[in-house]
């Protein structure tokens, strides 16, 4: 009778064992997992686009950026030149509105660029991000000169 209690009692402690381990692997199994799915967002985090992505982009914005830059320019162009008067004759006032919106126009551009080099940035795109950034400076100093402009002939 000892030696059944005895069996008894080595099978209830292989058996408490052998449950013991597989909720210890489990436990791993599930911790490995979540840091495996801490480890995942962590890396998606810090991934990056492709280079050529970013070449890709950063090319198909600087032919935009020319463009926009090229018709805004040109557009103050044709009216600075359709508001300057002849030399020794008055100057045409018009309202203060429409003033507002052409230098509203003037810096919208300067703008959108900023943002869009601070977006690139955030978006570890440094290729996309230099060329937007060098946009940005010239539509800063186009703007400044599109200002003066406007300004003298208010």
């Amino acid at each position: 009778m000892d030696e059944a209690l005895s069996a008894d009692e080595s099978l209830s402690v292989d058996e408490a064992l052998s449950v013991d381990e597989s909720l210890s692997v489990d436990e791993a199994l599930s911790a490995d997992e979540s840091l495996q799915a801490e480890a995942d967002e962590a890396d998606s985090a810090d991934r990056r686009p492709s280079r050529l992505a970013d070449v890709a982009l950063a090319l198909l914005l600087a032919v935009a950026d020319a463009l926009a830059l090229a018709g805004v320019a040109l557009v103050m162009f044709l009216i600075g030149m359709s508001r300057s008067e002849p030399p020794g004759s008055s100057p045409l006032r018009e309202g203060d509105a429409s003033a507002f919106l052409l230098q509203a126009l003037v810096w919208l551009v300067p703008l959108a660029l900023g943002v869009s080099a601070f977006v690139h940035a955030r978006l570890r795109m440094p290729v996309t991000a230099v060329v937007q950034g060098l946009f940005f400076v010239a539509g800063t100093v186009l703007a400044v000169g599109q200002a003066r402009m406007l300004l003298s002939l208010g």
